[in-house]
């Protein structure tokens, strides 16, 4: 059975020390308060709607490779020092600026050094769980056991399968200078 409940057309809103205030904005201008929400919504949903918000760039893995461009930038003083500052010791200033870019254009992490070796170990000891998981699952069929669901188990195994593909996914878009689309 479901907790959920069927969704309403309804909006209940707590206004608190709002609401004494927002009346008497609303009877000023002979306007209903919630008529005046249902109002405010709709310009905004118009207004989110005009709004072009530009769709980040994808990575995606290469038929060859693509061949690199040299484009210069100029930095002052200070942005010098404040990336030289983040620099995880495995890195350029050049890769780092890079990794920044490809970030703000994609809206992909992009990953150091540290991060890839903290990413790579979590992957392996979610692989270990997950066989683990596999063989508890087998054992559990082999003997048709009502007290523990091996259903359950291989939904975990699913979940830690998933979150290994995403993140090996992830660490690979940040070693990997794939083309943008």
């Amino acid at each position: 059975m479901s907790t959920e409940k069927p969704s309403s057309p309804y909006l209940n809103l707590y206004l608190g020390d709002l609401k004494e205030p927002w009346e008497a904005y609303c009877a000023a201008r002979k306007l209903k308060p919630g008529a005046a929400i249902r109002t405010a919504i709709e310009q905004q949903l118009k207004a989110a709607a005009k709004a072009d918000p530009k769709k980040p760039a994808s990575s995606v893995q290469p038929v060859q490779a693509e061949q690199r461009r040299r484009y210069e930038i100029t930095l002052t003083d200070s942005e010098k020092a404040a990336i030289a500052a983040r620099l995880d010791g495995k890195r350029t200033m050049r890769d780092w600026i890079a990794s920044a870019i490809r970030g703000a254009l994609t809206n992909e992490p992009q990953f150091g050094a540290a991060e890839q070796a903290t990413l790579a170990e979590s992957n392996y000891q979610l692989q270990a769980v997950g066989r683990n998981l596999n063989q508890i699952a087998r054992r559990l069929n082999e003997r048709k056991s009502a007290d523990f669901p091996a259903k359950r188990v291989a939904d975990i195994e699913k979940i830690i399968k998933a979150h290994t593909k995403a993140a090996a996914d992830a660490m690979r878009a940040a070693v990997e200078r794939w083309p943008l689309v």
